[in-house]
């Protein structure tokens, strides 16, 4: 029995060192977790005003949390439906590690259902959101959220709300500046229509108001529709060419006299060579049945760039 205190000495000992490991440990959790609490920052962002039975109201929730914390999703209230006035409807959230933080976004749409027949302030569910790092959790409140909602129906239904609202009669416009521009428009696109027209020879026009290389050009055209063969059509379209000139020059031209063309019609020399060419086909097709060197698409080309230079 003289042991006995001895004994007991030495197991309270023990527990004493026991207890004061696991207190110590604890506390050092504690304190980490309020360390962690401590740099925790949140905020929240949502338009309180302007809202109806139906509208969604979305709710920006950003935390910055020490590094390595992650979101967990189970902290969120039930989506869907719910007895509440405003319901959970979507939550989407992501994450932004940096150096010397974690910064969590949350994106929270809330719907309205339900609310009384006046204009007042509904407030959202709490929220308590958890973040974890390995075995260490960290909680969140933002400030409570409220939003406004007025209802679409009146407070009160009498007599003068179930008569229909008069017609909104039209407001008379004026169109005198529009029916001008129209009428200018349509002036301006007939003129352009009618100088195309004339311009490549669409109209079509009495010999008299046209100019030689212009019928010239319309007599070509319709050799190469024709079924002649290709010496007549070379024989008629330089016969129509020649003639052309002739008339340009006020006198029967051959290829000697070929430089009083171009002495009494100055826009016809960047065409000089060209003709001079046509000259000299010609006189070989006439007088000696030669026809080698000639090109009847060559002639109607040359003909529609003397009916261009001469309009």
């Amino acid at each position: 029995m003289q042991f006995l205190p001895r004994y007991l000495c030495w197991i309270f000992v023990a527990v004493t060192l026991f207890v004061s490991t696991v207190g110590s440990a604890f506390a050092e959790q504690t304190s980490g977790q309020d360390l962690a609490q401590q740099v925790l920052t949140v905020s929240s962002e949502i338009r309180e005003i302007g809202y109806s039975v139906g509208d969604v109201a979305r709710q920006t929730i950003i935390v910055e949390t020490p590094p390595g914390y992650r979101f967990d999703p189970a902290s969120l209230p039930s989506i869907g439906k719910t007895s509440g006035v405003i319901e959970l409807r979507d939550a989407q959230w992501q994450f932004e590690d940096m150096k010397t933080m974690t910064r969590h976004t949350l994106v929270l749409d809330w719907q309205i259902f339900q609310v009384l027949q006046e204009v007042r302030a509904y407030p959202l569910m709490p929220l308590r959101l958890l973040f974890r790092l390995d075995d260490s959790t960290i909680h969140a409140e933002p400030s409570p959220a409220r939003v406004i909602v007025s209802s679409l129906l009146p407070a009160r239904m009498d007599a003068g709300r179930l008569q229909h609202m008069p017609d909104v009669e039209p407001q008379s416009r004026m169109t005198t500046g529009m029916k001008m521009g129209l009428v200018a428009a349509l002036l301006v696109l007939l003129g352009t229509v009618i100088y195309l027209g004339w311009y490549f020879d669409w109209l079509q026009l009495g010999q008299r108001w046209s100019r030689p290389y212009r019928v010239a050009c319309r007599e070509i055209r319709t050799i190469r529709k024709s079924k002649r063969e290709g010496q007549e059509q070379l024989h008629a379209a330089m016969k129509s060419l020649r003639h052309a000139g002739d008339t340009s020059a006020g006198m029967a031209l051959s290829r000697e006299r070929l430089y009083l063309l171009f002495e009494r019609n100055p826009w016809m020399l960047p065409l000089r060579k060209e003709l001079e060419q046509l000259y000299a086909d010609s006189d070989r097709l006439f007088f000696a049945g030669e026809a080698e060197t000639a090109d009847f698409e060559r002639l109607y080309q040359l003909g529609c760039k003397l009916r261009a230079l001469e309009s």
